[in-house]
């Protein structure tokens, strides 16, 4: 304890702990009676640091001994000063009776008063203090119990919402998309509260555990009673018991492994601390209300930007076309979640239209939904709030900066989505509307073959004796400042009928959701819904024109992580940071064409080539409008590390670091566990590291594929029970 020094005042604490209780700290003082001013002032300030050491403690504190502070000779302003401390601590003073004469000078301080059941002072007998006496309780407090009103979705009648769900009549004549999607969502809504059961049940919250088997509950039995009958062999039914507990924990997480897969089984067995219902501090319209200052625009676009003349617009126009029943039950059978129970803004759910849209006639109105929607060029206003769920990136968030905004929207919604982009898809497919170098939210894309194009590329020029420079650049929120109108306007570049899409986009709303307190309801200027199924697909066409104002390097995508590549003899050095200096400035200009931002601080620079090249050429850095970027040694994009010379030595010591935490996260379950599970956890958890973007890094150095094929080995000895001196290939003959 960091306490200045004090010749008028002695203290000494001691950390104590009984049995498997929580600790407690207690700290004993003594204070000589000296009354003076000086004196006084300087003791209350000695106690004031002994009080905020132990607050910063979560222990319960004491602090007791002789404080000698007579309140007749003690001054006002230095009681008030006491009391003060006592409020900012949060200690609390447990003597209520005088312990010297008239005067109360031994004193007990706690901040934990639930902990002390009385507080007592006895006659002297010894000197003349009484003594003061706290009698403690450290039995840790029992959990309150919690009553749960829930939905009983194990006993719920299958065939009785089947029969509402039949018997559901919608009005034939009825041709507003949105009285069609409230009339919809009414009837699931009435058929499911209808049929479902609300139960109420008190119980007292425990960590998840496992269940113990029948075979385990006799031998408790017969244990406990041999030990009421004093018989010796409980001794013997205690190992017994002790052993099936074990096998049924075995059993337990094994079936759980199973049935669950790895991933779920993990966390039911180390569950996360929920840091969002217990430390969020931030209500939520405070951070309903940052969420949409982002999505607010900082000026108005006054005109869209003109069609670049590369790009040429496909003969045949895009509309949106009718569909059959087919093609609803189509689309739901590729649906994420189908079986998720959390109500939507209109109350229903994706179990709800699971278990509904089988009825013909619910299809019908889902179908009737959206070709009346396709035909009158109108998405469904009611479609458009989204629920947003705030996740703190940090424990404790003070900002609503430190939160991550998950967006929730309504399950019809996402099925005309799903249509929509179907038929959106294979015109662009078929067009070949997208640049080639578009590497997201592709068929027959990803991130590794995108890497595998950038590499490829600065391999080759490597080996030519060129050398490469490397831009990544980093665009301001993205998907959050996208501007509708010019979206749209890019839309009709490629003959797409904007018409559906900019009521699709237009009159969006949010509120936030914490601890199941909602905000108001906000309207959002800027962004693709978050959460949706077409944003990132126009997201992808708003972009795809940027290609076109870069004239001297290769520019590769993947959605909004671009990567510019120039490449040239070393001598021309000064020539290539012209022209990227040129493009840059180019991009810049199509950014606020685009009413996008560009973070020049955050764009990174990287010169590639020889070790030998690298080291003659040294840093270099360029400048764009009066900011200049420096050079980097290595840079991480798309999850892969890469340094100057490509030797992937940074990013095989970051699998390296993974690999090993993932391995030993598992080692705490591996004799509990079969083989076959543990093969199971390896796959799921270590060898997806290892083998991300393998086929890219794979040229290392040999040393460094060494330390990939020692983590392989332990995952052998770890699947196999070896310890870390047998050898793998000798087991596996």
């Amino acid at each position: 304890m960091d306490v200045s020094a004090n010749t008028g005042l002695e203290h000494l604490t001691l950390k104590a702990q009984l049995n498997n209780n929580n600790s407690i700290l207690v700290s004993c003082v003594y204070r000589i009676p000296d009354y003076r001013k000086p004196a006084l002032t300087k003791d209350i300030q000695t106690i004031s640091e002994i009080f905020n050491s132990l607050s910063k403690h979560k222990s319960a504190s004491y602090v007791l001994g002789d404080f000698n502070l007579n309140e007749t000779y003690v001054p006002s302003s230095l009681q008030s000063k006491v009391a003060s401390l006592c409020r900012v601590t949060n200690f609390c003073e447990m003597v209520k009776a005088p312990t010297r004469l008239n005067s109360k000078l031994d004193l007990i301080f706690t901040n934990f008063p639930s902990t002390i059941l009385l507080t007592c002072v006895d006659e002297p007998h010894i000197s003349d203090h009484s003594m003061a006496t706290a009698i403690l309780s450290l039995n840790k407090p029992r959990p309150k119990k919690v009553t749960m009103s829930f939905n009983d979705y194990k006993n719920f009648d299958y065939e009785q919402f089947a029969t509402k769900i039949v018997s559901s009549q919608f009005d034939p004549n009825e041709t507003n998309v949105d009285t069609l999607t409230y009339a919809l969502t009414k009837a699931i809504n009435q058929a499911f509260e209808s049929t479902i059961k609300v139960k109420t049940a008190t119980f007292v919250p425990r960590p998840s555990s496992f269940s113990i088997s029948e075979q385990t509950r006799a031998l408790l039995r017969d244990r406990d009673k041999a030990y009421r009958n004093s018989d010796s062999s409980h001794i013997h039914l205690s190992r017994l018991v002790k052993y099936s507990i074990n096998q049924d924990r075995k059993n337990s997480l094994n079936t759980s492994i199973q049935k669950l897969g790895p991933h779920k089984a993990i966390q039911r067995l180390r569950p996360v601390k929920k840091t969002i219902e217990t430390q969020f501090t931030l209500t939520p319209d405070e951070v309903n209300d940052y969420f949409v200052s982002i999505t607010t625009p900082t000026m108005v676009c006054s005109s869209f930007p003109k069609k670049p003349e590369s790009l040429v617009t496909p003969v045949t126009h895009f509309n949106l076309r009718k569909v059959n029943s087919s093609v609803i039950r189509t689309v739901w059978k590729t649906m994420k979640n189908k079986s998720s129970k959390s109500h939507d803004t209109l109350g229903s759910s994706n179990w709800m239209l699971l278990h509904s849209i089988q009825a013909p006639v619910i299809c019908d109105q889902v179908l009737k939904i959206i070709n009346t929607s396709f035909d009158q060029l109108t998405f469904p206003a009611c479609l458009q709030l989204a629920t947003v769920t705030a996740r703190p990136k940090v424990d404790s968030p003070k900002h609503p900066s430190e939160t991550r905004p998950i967006a929730s929207l309504p399950v019809i919604s996402k099925v005309i989505e799903k249509v929509a982009l179907a038929q959106l898809t294979n015109f662009i497919e078929n067009e070949n509307i997208l640049y080639p170098g578009q590497f997201g939210f592709r068929k027959h894309h990803n991130p590794a073959l995108a890497q595998t194009a950038s590499t490829e590329l600065m391999y080759r020029n490597i080996n030519s004796g060129d050398i490469c420079l490397l831009v990544a650049l980093d665009l301001k929120k993205a998907f959050d400042t996208v501007d509708k109108g010019v979206l749209c306007e890019k839309l009709n570049w490629y003959g797409i009928q904007s018409e559906w899409f900019t009521s699709y986009l237009n009159s969006r709303r949010q509120q936030v959701k914490i601890n199941g307190a909602l905000s108001k309801v906000r309207d959002t200027i800027l962004s693709v819904p978050q959460g949706s199924i077409l944003g990132t697909v126009l997201f992808t066409l708003l972009i795809n024109d940027l290609p076109t104002v870069i004239k001297s390097g290769l520019t590769l995508m993947f959605a909004d992580d671009t990567q510019i590549i120039i490449s040239g003899p070393p001598g021309s050095l000064h020539i290539l940071l012209s022209k990227l200096a040129d493009d840059l400035d180019s991009i810049l200009t199509w950014m606020t064409e685009s009413s996008f931002g560009l973070n020049l601080d955050k764009t990174l620079l990287m010169l590639i080539g020889t070790p030998h090249v690298v080291k003659a050429l040294g840093p270099v850095s360029l400048t764009v409008r009066g900011i200049t970027i420096n050079s980097v040694t290595s840079m991480k994009t798309l999850g892969l590390h890469l340094d100057q010379t490509l030797s992937w030595t940074e990013h095989v010591t970051q699998v390296t670091k993974r690999a090993n935490s993932s391995l030993w996260s598992l080692y705490p379950i591996q004799r509990t566990i079969t083989m076959a599970n543990r093969k199971l956890m390896i796959s799921s958890f270590l060898l997806p590291v290892v083998h991300y973007m393998a086929i890219i890094w794979g040229k290392a150095k040999k040393s460094k594929l060494k330390e990939i094929e020692s983590i392989l080995r332990r995952s052998a000895r770890y699947v196999l029970l070896l310890k870390g001196h047998e050898n793998v290939k000798q087991r596996q003959k």
